[in-house]
């Protein structure tokens, strides 16, 4: 009985000083069961504070410069083409749609997921959907609507961009801008703070969201700049061994780059200051294709994951596609809808 009495003694004592530390803000390590009784948390798991601080063994809690208001996820959508500029078939070799609605679940999954996590986080998507048949677009509301994320479509009308877009291009290329003019046109009316420009052929890990927001916030606070993120590991990063810089996200590493395709997640304030930039990526053909956005990464910083928080499901021999070290099938198989 003396010793049971001795063991509730230390514990009340132990709650009692956690208490007081917590109230200081100071942290107590338990290596034995890698736990902080302080944070009521194990080492597994994700220490930071959304929009306080960032919390990365071994290191000191750092106080988060870089608050985040929102996220405007900009989705491009159309089942009518397989590969842009291409008649080579996809991984899985599945028709389009397939594609585009496990990619939207894929996001819409990922943010859901973000949202237990995070409290009052803010999330709009906007869908830009290029004269795809009702039944993907009615497919896009279902998901939103069962996750509960708020949501907007705009059936993509080309006219409008007649005389905005070069036209020494093909119809399909233009089809193609004007979905991306579109998107960077709302971006700039809608979005307030952070956007995620993404197109329908990217599925995503659950964690992807959780880990782009944690990790832009940290690198911010970090580089006292705003950045880019790009959400996936291409293959196309690998074909030359080149000098790069390697940082620690949230709960992976991620590396400096110079190159992306047009899936991208950045800032308002960013969009605002290169808008010139992101005009020329939209109003003609480029080369190579994001030859604009490739000139803004020459002045500011933008980081891929390691691993990839998402695969680009286009043909499986592109450079441009499948990343490294991820469970392809698992993922394609885990956002499928059922009719």
């Amino acid at each position: 009985m003396k010793k049971f009495y001795i063991q509730k003694k230390t514990n009340i004592f132990k709650k009692i000083l956690f208490l007081i530390l917590r109230k200081f803000q100071l942290e107590v390590f338990e290596q034995k069961t890698l736990s902080i009784p302080t944070l009521r948390k194990n080492f597994d798991q994700n220490l930071s504070n959304f929009n306080k601080n960032y919390f990365i063994l071994p290191f000191q809690k750092t106080k988060i410069l870089r608050e985040i208001k929102s996220l405007t996820i900009l989705f491009r959508s159309c089942e009518n083409v397989m590969i842009y500029d291409s008649s080579k078939k996809r991984v899985f070799e599945e028709p389009k749609k397939e594609y585009s609605i496990r990619s939207f679940n894929s996001i819409i999954k990922s943010c859901n997921s973000a949202k237990k996590k995070i409290k009052d986080l803010k999330i709009k998507v906007i869908i830009i959907d290029d004269n795809s048949p009702k039944s993907l677009t009615y497919k896009y509301k279902e998901i939103c609507k069962k996750n509960k994320i708020n949501s907007l479509i705009f059936n993509l009308n080309i006219n409008e961009f007649d005389n905005l877009i070069s036209k020494n291009v093909s119809k399909q290329t233009f089809a193609n801008l004007a979905s991306l003019y579109k998107s960077f046109l709302l971006a700039k009316e809608e979005a307030e703070d952070l956007i995620y420009f993404v197109e329908d052929d990217y599925i995503h890990s659950r964690n992807a969201v959780e880990e782009m927001l944690y990790s832009y916030q940290k690198l911010v606070t970090e580089t006292r700049k705003e950045i880019f993120l790009c959400p996936t590991d291409y293959p196309f990063l690998y074909n030359n061994i080149e000098a790069t810089k390697v940082v620690l996200g949230s709960k992976r590493h991620w590396r400096l780059t110079n190159q992306t395709l047009c899936t991208f997640l950045t800032s308002k304030k960013l969009l605002l200051k290169y808008w010139k930039n992101f005009i020329k990526l939209a109003n003609k053909r480029n080369d190579p294709f994001e030859k604009p956005l490739d000139e803004i990464y020459k002045k500011e910083m933008c980081f891929t994951p390691l691993p990839s928080l998402a695969i680009h499901c286009t043909n499986i021999k592109s450079t441009y596609g499948l990343s490294p070290y991820i469970n392809w099938r698992l993922l394609w198989n885990e956002n499928k809808i059922n009719d």
